[in-house]
């Protein structure tokens, strides 16, 4: 017996010298190499040039400078758009001014034609634009005027009544109209005299 536990403590002191002499190896082998700085440009430069060429491969394209091109080519296109964007834009925006501009002129003739003040800007909608302007696309004031007086016979609510017209019978009045007052006997009611 003791014998076999001798046998078996050398087998195991073999054992244990090869797994040391296996890991002083291994130590040997995992030592890091050293790189230079060229060395590791280089690695570096090959690992770009591959992802360079995979995506160049990915997107379908087999030349760099056809790539060039292609992207040279829409910055154009892009730049070009938006010159033609901007151009919609100041034109759209000129539109907008002219339009304001000949609504306040057809306000301002519906106010000297007498037109209530709260109805105006609703009034300045029922005017038809394009026939108010010439061939320039300039306001006509003698078609306004023509256009203004066509509505106010369709729609003469739209006038404000004048105080002439404004007298009449009222609603539990004694039934006797109402004369206009002038200044003088405004005054003279206000001061007590008759």
């Amino acid at each position: 017996m003791e014998q076999e536990n001798v046998q078996t403590n050398v087998e195991a002191k073999a054992e244990t010298k090869a797994n040391v002499e296996n890991v002083d190896k291994n130590v040997e082998n995992n030592e890091e190499k050293k790189y230079t700085d060229k060395q590791l440009n280089d690695i570096s430069l090959k690992n770009e040039q591959k992802a360079i060429n995979k995506l160049l491969k990915e997107l379908g394209i087999d030349d760099k400078e056809k790539a060039k091109s292609i992207l040279a080519k829409a910055r154009e296109e892009e730049a070009a758009k938006s010159v033609d964007e901007k151009s919609l834009e100041l034109q759209k925006e000129k539109e907008k001014a002219q339009l304001e501009a000949i609504n306040s002129r057809i306000e301002n003739a519906m106010l000297r034609k007498g037109i209530k003040d709260e109805k105006v800007e609703r009034a300045v909608r029922l005017v038809d634009k394009k026939s108010i302007l010439d061939e320039k696309g300039q306001l006509d004031q003698g078609k306004l005027n023509a256009e203004l007086e066509e509505l106010l016979k369709v729609f003469p609510e739209l006038i404000e009544k004048s105080q002439d017209e404004r007298i009449g019978f009222k609603i539990g009045a004694d039934g006797k109209q109402d004369k206009p007052e002038d200044e003088m006997q405004k005054m003279r009611r206000i001061m007590g005299l008759k």
